[in-house]
């Protein structure tokens, strides 16, 4: 059952990271966006994530909702500037590209998941959880950017369109396949008196 459970929870957190990239993207590419719209937009990761535990673990903090939805839009900002102050250069080479890209990643799949797990999960995060979570949000910036690069033509090394859906689907899968249990951190007992008290009380 605890398998299931795993499994149901990361395909809801991946479809709710794709929902989030393609309204992020949606908004973006819109003709005549307004600034209330590229404002908003940023914080459409967070906003779908609150969105899957609201509907599905009927966790409906406001507050824990409204945090997960304000630490996306910072986090979108601070990845931005991470991934470069740079990132309007035209002359920039394919190497920094990539550094930059996966730096912001991390950045951001670093905070956004420990903000996820700090809110909604029922035990802290392990570092090794945390690690390769925010490893694979780098990779995972570098991979969308390189894909967003094949899709068609970009305007110097932008972000891509591309970059947005594949990062916050694949942060979605992450945060779902790592999350956090009790029995992670829980320390190992080696007692031989605790089973036995255990068969007891049932």
């Amino acid at each position: 059952m605890a398998a299931v459970g795993r499994t149901a929870r990361t395909l809801g957190l991946t479809l709710a990271g794709l929902a989030g990239g393609l309204l992020t993207v949606s908004c973006l590419l819109q003709r005549r966006p307004s600034n209330v719209v590229i404002g908003l937009s940023p914080s459409a990761f967070g906003l779908a994530l609150a969105g899957y535990f609201w509907l599905v673990n009927r966790d409906q903090s406001i507050l824990k909702g409204a945090s997960l939805t304000a630490i996306s839009w910072a986090t979108f900002w601070l990845a931005f500037i991470i991934a470069g102050g740079e990132a309007m250069s035209l002359n920039r080479t394919s190497s920094a590209d990539t550094v930059a890209f996966f730096a912001g990643g991390v950045v951001g799949s670093l905070v956004m998941s420990t903000a996820t797990f700090s809110l909604y999960a029922n035990a802290q995060p392990t570092l090794w959880r945390l690690l390769v979570c925010t490893i694979g949000g780098g990779l995972l910036g570098v991979a969308g950017q390189h894909l967003g690069y094949l899709a068609g033509p970009q305007a110097g090394s932008n972000p891509t369109p591309v970059l947005f859906i594949v990062w916050q689907t694949g942060m979605g899968f992450l945060i779902g396949g790592f999350w956090p249990t009790i029995e992670a951190r829980e320390p190992t007992r080696l007692s031989i008196v605790e089973p036995m008290e255990k068969s007891a009380n049932r």
